[in-house]
């Protein structure tokens, strides 16, 4: 097993965890550069966030936990991993809520966000519609 800490379920119960997982949840990458242990399964999943400022949704991000070849990762495990990341020091992604107006708001605190020397709030907005509409336009045209 990759990381002894990663509960592994069948996949009746992985399924189960999988529906409780918030459709409203995404992870955003700042852009910022993050160096946690390659082979580790939670740099596995936050490397499928490649792309700075695109909210990925939290449910492709376990979907593809559930893939791992020993077992489906606990989505819980997942998203506490990026809990996890996001309240050490120069944290690089952000587990945010598509508020109902359309901006992502931090789903906890950030103390520490890479790029800034201010703390992120429970509720603030990490990404606006706007802006989150335009860098998935500039994206598009890109790729």
């Amino acid at each position: 097993m990759a990381n002894a800490h990663i509960q592994l379920l069948r996949s009746s119960d992985y399924a189960r965890a999988f529906a409780l997982t918030p459709a409203d949840h995404f992870v955003i990458w700042n852009g910022q550069p993050y160096t946690g242990k390659s082979a580790s399964i939670v740099m596995r999943v936050l490397d499928l966030v490649d792309a700075p400022w695109i909210p990925v949704s939290l449910r492709v991000l376990v979907a593809q936990g559930g893939l791992d070849p020993q077992g489906a990762m606990d989505p819980s495990q997942v998203r506490n991993a990026i809990r996890r990341h996001q309240g050490a020091n120069g944290a690089a992604y952000f587990l945010v809520r598509r508020a109902a107006e359309g901006d992502y708001v931090a789903v906890t605190d950030i103390p520490c966000p890479s790029g800034s020397h201010s703390v992120i709030r429970s509720g603030e907005v990490v990404l606006s519609r706007s802006v989150a509409s335009t860098a998935r336009a500039s994206w598009l045209r890109t790729s």
